[in-house]
C-alpha cells in the first residue's frame, strides 16, 4: 500500500489532534481526557510507522518542512502547558510525557528522512574495489554524523544457498530504544527486513574482537544461524573500526609508491637480533596504516644453498585494484616477483597460523621438505606482529 503525506497534510491532522486534545479536555471528565491521550498516541504510532513502511513512497514538500515541524512542536508545548494546569496533572503526567516523547521521535524520523532526501552519496557511481558496499556506508556514515545524528557501521552476514553473502548498513540511533537501520545504496529504512527472530528488534554485535568474529561466522556457516535468527549482525562505532573485518583497502599502486618515497623506515639502522628485518616491517606497517593502508606482515622461509631453514620478514600491501604487492620495508621495494615462485603472479601464504599448526610446518617444511605454499618458499601471513604466536626474535 502507498501513501503520500504533503506537510500541509501532517501540521493539519497533528494540529487538529493537538487542539482537540486540549478543548475536549477542558470540557470533559477524565475518562474521556484519558481516551483522548489514547487516541492521540496511536495516532502519532500509526503516522510513525507508516512513514517507516513506506520510505520509498514517502513524499513530502521538504521546502519548508522545518518550518512545519517547529509550529507542531509549539503546539504539543501548548499542549502539555495545558495538562500542567489541570487539577489532575499527577495522573495524567506519565501518559502524557509518553505522548510528547513520541512525538519528539516523530519529529526526529521525518527530519531523518528529509536528510536521506537530499543525501547524494546513494548516486555516486559503483566500481568494484575503489566503490562499493562499504563506501556507500562509510559515506553516508560521515554524512549523517556532520548533521548530528549517532551512526554505527553495519556489517550483516547470511547464507543463501550455502554461500557466505554480506551487506553494509547503517544504524541510525534515536535512543537505546529506537533506531532504524538504513540501506545507503538506496537510503531506504530496511528495520524490519533484518529482524530475523521476528521479535521487533534487529540485534546486534558492538564492536566484536577478531576471534568473536570468526567464532560466529563458523557458526553462521555451519548452522545457517546468526546472532539474530538468520542474521549476523556486527556493530561498529565507526567505518574505521571496523578494518578487521574489511579485507581491503583503496589506494592504487602509485599512491603506495609515493607514500614509500617519503617514508623513511627504510633509513633505520640495521642491528642484527636487536633491530632487525622483523623489526623493520612492523615499522613500515605501522607507518602505512597511518596512512589509510591495510598492511599485513608477511613471514618467509627457504632453505639455502647449504640445506639450512633460512627466514625473512616483509610486508604485504593491499591496493585499490584488488592486487597485493610485497614490499620489502629495508628497501621500500616492490619484491612481490621475487617471492613469487611458481610464476603466477600471487604471492600464496598460509594466513593466521597459530604456534601448533606452525611449528608442525616448519618441523616438516625443514625436515621433511614439504609443506611449501608458493614454490620453493613457505609463507605465514598476520595482520600485525602482535599476532605472530612465536618469537621472532
Amino acid at each position: 500500500m502507498n501513501i503520500q503525506f504533503s506537510s500541509t497534510m501532517i501540521i493539519l491532522l497533528v494540529g487538529s489532534i493537538v487542539v482537540g486534545a486540549s478543548i475536549g479536555y477542558s470540557i470533559s471528565t477524565q475518562i474521556a481526557h484519558n481516551q483522548i491521550l489514547e487516541e492521540l498516541n496511536k495516532k502519532i504510532s500509526n503516522m510513525e510507522s507508516n512513514i517507516g513502511l513506506n520510505i520509498t513512497n514517502f513524499e513530502v514538500r521538504f521546502a519548508d518542512i522545518e518550518d512545519q515541524i517547529e509550529v507542531i512542536q509549539n503546539q504539543l508545548t501548548n499542549l502539555n502547558d495545558i495538562f500542567k494546569n489541570m487539577s489532575n496533572w499527577s495522573t495524567t503526567n506519565n501518559a502524557t510525557e509518553d505522548i510528547l516523547e513520541k512525538a519528539n521521535r516523530f519529529n526526529w524520523l521525518t527530519n531523518l528522512i528529509y536528510d536521506l532526501e537530499v543525501d547524494t552519496t546513494d548516486t555516486n557511481p559503483r566500481n568494484n574495489f575503489s566503490y562499493d558496499d562499504e563506501h556507500y556506508a562509510r559515506d553516508l556514515e560521515d554524512n549523517l554524523e556532520s548533521k548530528g545524528y549517532t551512526v554505527s557501521y553495519i556489517i550483516l552476514l547470511y547464507m543463501t544457498n550455502n554461500m557466505l553473502n554480506w551487506d553494509t548498513l547503517v544504524k541510525v540511533i534515536y535512543s537505546d530504544d529506537y533506531y532504524v537501520f538504513i540501506d545507503p545504496q538506496t537510503d531506504a529504512i530496511v528495520t524490519e527486513k533484518y529482524d530475523g527472530d521476528d521479535d521487533g528488534r534487529t540485534e546486534s554485535i558492538l564492536n566484536p574482537s577478531i576471534s568473536l568474529v570468526q567464532n560466529w561466522i563458523q557458526t553462521l556457516v555451519n548452522t545457517s544461524m546468526g546472532n539474530d535468527g538468520e542474521y549476523l549482525v556486527f556493530e561498529f562505532n565507526d567505518y574505521e573500526t571496523a578494518r578487521l573485518f574489511d579485507t581491503r583497502v583503496y589506494k592504487s599502486y602509485e599512491d603506495l609508491m609515493k607514500d614509500l618515497e617519503e617514508d623513511t623506515t627504510d633509513q633505520n639502522k640495521y642491528v642484527e637480533d636487536t633491530h632487525d628485518c622483523d623489526d623493520f616491517a612492523e615499522e613500515l606497517e605501522d607507518a602505512l596504516e597511518k596512512k589509510g593502508y591495510r598492511v599485513t606482515i608477511k613471514l618467509i622461509y627457504w632453505e639455502d644453498k647449504d640445506g639450512d631453514i633460512m627466514g625473512h620478514a616483509v610486508n604485504d600491501v593491499y591496493l585499490d585494484d584488488g592486487r597485493v604487492v610485497t614490499i620489502e620495508p629495508q628497501t621500500d621495494e616492490d619484491v612481490t616477483s621475487v617471492y613469487d615462485d611458481d610464476g603466477d603472479g600471487e604471492v600464496e601464504t598460509a594466513e593466521d597460523v597459530g604456534w601448533i599448526r606452525s611449528q608442525l610446518w616448519l618441523t616438516a617444511f625443514d625436515y621433511l621438505g614439504i609443506g611449501a605454499t608458493d614454490g620453493k618458499y613457505l609463507i605465514f601471513e598476520y595482520e600485525d606482529r602482535d599476532d605472530v604466536p612465536f618469537d621472532l626474535d
